[in-house]
C-alpha cells in the first residue's frame, strides 16, 4: 500500500488576507478579531466544497462466480484504488469556532475526515479467470466483469472507512492542513502567536 501523503489543504490565506487587509483595519495585531478572520476562512473553504487532506492507495482483490450446473466460473480481480479523505466545510457553523483571548487559542471543531469512493487504476488491474470458455459460451463474462468491479470498489472503500491506522493518519494530515489554512491569514494580518487547535469528534471518544 502506498501513501501519497498530505495534499495540503487549500490555501485560503491570500483570499482572506485580501478581504481583511490592513487597508480595512485600523491596526494589526489583536485589534483584528480572530473570530472574524476564522469565519472568513470558513466561507472561503466552503467554496471549495470538500477539502482533500490525504490521498491513499489501497490494494484489494475480489472474486465473483457464475454458477450454471454442473459448471462454475470464477473471476478474480486484483487492483489498486486511490481513496481521498475529505472534510466537508458545509457542516461547519459559528458554534464550531471558539476564541480564547487569554490563552490566544483558536479552536476549530470539524467532522472527522471521510473516505470518498475509490478511483480504480484500470491500468493496474490483474485479472485471473477460471472457466473462461464457459463464460464465453454463456455470455456471462460481461456480467461477471461488472459484478467483480463493483465488489472490488466496495472492498477498497470499506477498508478505507474501517482501517484505524489510515483514519488516524487522515486526522493528523487534516490537523496540519487546517491549522495552516486558519493560521496563514492571521499571520498575514500580523497575528503570529495564535495557536490553532483542530478537534474532531473522535478526539473526545
Amino acid at each position: 500500500m502506498g501513501v501519497a501523503g498530505i495534499i495540503g489543504g487549500v490555501i485560503a490565506g491570500p483570499w482572506v488576507a485580501k478581504q481583511l487587509s490592513p487597508d480595512n483595519a485600523t491596526t494589526l495585531g489583536y485589534c483584528v478579531d480572530p473570530l472574524k478572520v476564522a469565519e472568513t476562512v470558513v466561507l472561503a473553504l466552503r467554496k471549495q466544497n470538500k477539502i482533500t487532506v490525504l490521498d491513499v492507495d489501497i490494494r484489494a482483490n475480489t472474486t465473483s462466480t457464475i454458477r450454471r450446473w454442473p459448471i462454475n466460473a470464477h473471476q478474480t480481480l486484483r487492483a489498486t484504488g486511490t481513496v481521498a479523505y475529505q472534510i466537508d466545510f458545509n457542516t461547519v457553523d459559528s458554534t464550531d469556532i471558539k476564541w480564547d483571548s487569554v490563552g490566544k487559542v483558536l479552536t476549530v471543531r470539524l467532522a472527522d475526515p471521510a473516505a470518498a469512493p475509490p478511483i480504480i487504476d484500470l491500468t493496474r488491474i490483474v485479472v485471473e479467470k477460471d472457466g473462461a470458455l464457459f463464460m464465453w459460451y454463456t455470455g456471462g463474462e460481461q456480467r461477471l466483469d461488472a459484478s467483480t468491479k463493483r465488489n472490488l470498489q466496495g472492498a477498497i472503500w470499506q477498508r478505507a472507512k474501517q482501517d484505524t491506522a489510515l483514519l488516524m493518519q487522515a486526522r493528523r494530515a487534516a490537523k496540519v492542513a487546517i491549522a495552516r489554512d486558519f493560521g496563514l491569514p492571521l499571520q498575514a494580518l500580523g497575528v503570529a502567536d495564535v495557536r490553532i487547535n483542530v478537534l474532531f469528534p473522535s478526539d473526545r471518544s
